[in-house]
Order: C-alpha cells, then structure tokens, then sequence
C-alpha cells in the first residue's frame, strides 16, 4: 500500500465531513451568534449613538458615518480574534471523538495508511474552521448591513476590516505574526491527539506557564544576542516549533494503540 493515495485521501475526507456535518453546522451558528453579538456589543456598549439624540436629527451623517465606521473596525478585530480561537479550539478536538474505545477502533481499522488518515483530518480541521469562521461572519456582516439599511444608517461592511486583520504590509512582520499563529495552532493539535481528556484546558494552562517562560528568556536575551533582529529570530524560532509539534503530533498518531495510558495516548 502506498504511503499517499489520493483516492483514499478523497475518501477518508469524505468520511469526516459526513460524520461531522452536525458538528459543523452547530459550529457555524455558534460562531455566526458570536459575531452577532459583536455587533450588539459595538451599538450598544463599545462606540454606541445616543437613540433620542439620532432619532431627533442631532448627529450630522458625517459623524454617524464615523461612528458607524469605527464600530465595523471594532467588530472586524473582535471576529478575527474570535475565529482564530475556534481555530484553536478545534484544534484540541480533532481526535476527541477517538477517545472512546469503539471509535477509536473503527477509526484504526479504516483502508487507509497513517499518513493519509493524520493528513485528511488535519485538512478537514483546517477547512472545517476557517469555512465556518469566516462564513459566519459574512452572514453577520450582511445581516448587520441590513439593518444599517432599514435604520438610514450609512451602510459599512464590516468583513473588510475582519480580512484586513489577517494581512500584514511588513513581510517578515507577517511572518513572524501567522507562524506564531501556525505555531499555537500545531501545539493545541499536538495536545488533542497527546492527551485523552481536558485537551484544550491542560494545553491552554502549559501555553500560559511555559509562553511566560519564553518570553521572559527572549527579553533577557534580545539585547546581548540579536538586538535589532528580533522578528527574524523569532520567525525561526516559531517555524522549528511548528515542526516539531507536527511532527510530536504525527508521531504519537503513529503509536495509537487500542488499549491506552490511563491520560495519554501512548
């Protein structure tokens, strides 16, 4: 058997997306009721307009088109941060239901090579996440524009100030920034397939400890060792993690047995 088939491949995502249809549903309208509270929150308690004084005319359009402006780049910032942490979350999850004895079974006993079922669901995972992320939000956006609409509001779309908080004009900045993002991303996956319960929470409390930790070394360091070169040392840094928790994650993958530790996967 191949390591790689693309015909199996094909199949084993087919499989997830079937078995998790619901979970993605549920996904997407969790995350599309997030985003609609955003907007709630930025009416009516982050940049608010007074109701009696824009009922009575008091505000000229340039300054509700302001506020309304400054609004969608508030919400903007807040759905990117919370997309990128159902990101994460389902990260944490990606093997959760293989926990259970039965599942996990079934899930070894697929026509499929290691690589194919670790690859397939890292992609399904990626897919899963940023279609519902970002779905959501459009929904949110074009429903908040209708609203703006209906209120003689300047109507503003807010998914250009959500998408610009995934660009970055500096390029070893942006760099620096998404393999930071990769980096956390492959850490919390190597703690979903590592650990058998509490998956985010324990990768969340080791992420808090030992980022401190880090950050501490680096600020110590960064004067005598490479001052002035900090984004590029760093953008090092976060690539060889991001190896070596995907690796980490593949290679306990590899070792599933039926039978586990009583907290671990090995």
């Amino acid at each position: 058997m191949k390591n790689l088939d693309t015909k199996r491949l094909g199949y084993l995502l087919k499989l997830d997306f079937n078995e998790n249809l619901k979970a993605f549903i549920w996904t997407s309208v969790t995350m599309l009721l997030v985003y609609v509270f955003f907007f709630w929150w930025a009416h009516n308690i982050g940049i608010p307009l007074d109701s009696y004084s824009l009922s009575k005319g008091l505000f000229s359009p340039e300054h509700i088109g302001l506020v309304t402006k400054a609004q969608c780049e508030s919400v903007g910032r807040f759905g990117s941060v919370a997309m990128y942490f159902c990101f994460i979350v389902i990260a944490s999850q990606l093997y959760g239901k293989e926990q259970k004895k039965q599942r996990r079974t079934a899930f070894l006993m697929l026509p499929a090579t290691n690589q194919e079922k670790f690859l397939a669901r890292w992609l399904y995972m990626i897919g899963f996440s940023v279609v519902a992320g970002t779905l959501a939000f459009i929904v949110a956006d074009v429903l908040h524009m209708i609203w703006l609409s209906s209120a003689d509001r300047p109507v503003i779309a807010a998914s250009k100030y959500f998408f610009d908080n995934w660009s970055e004009d500096k390029v070893i900045r942006g760099v620096s920034v998404y393999s930071f993002l990769i980096l956390i991303h492959s850490l919390y996956l190597f703690g979903g397939i590592y650990l058998q319960k509490h998956h985010f929470a324990i990768t969340s409390l080791f992420l808090v400890i030992f980022g401190s930790l880090f950050v501490k070394i680096i600020n110590s360091l960064e004067p005598h060792l490479f001052a002035g070169h900090r984004a590029y040392v760093l953008c090092i840094l976060h690539i060889c993690g991001i190896i070596l928790f995907t690796w980490l994650s593949y290679k306990v993958f590899c070792r599933w047995q039926l039978t586990t530790r009583k907290n671990a996967n090995l």
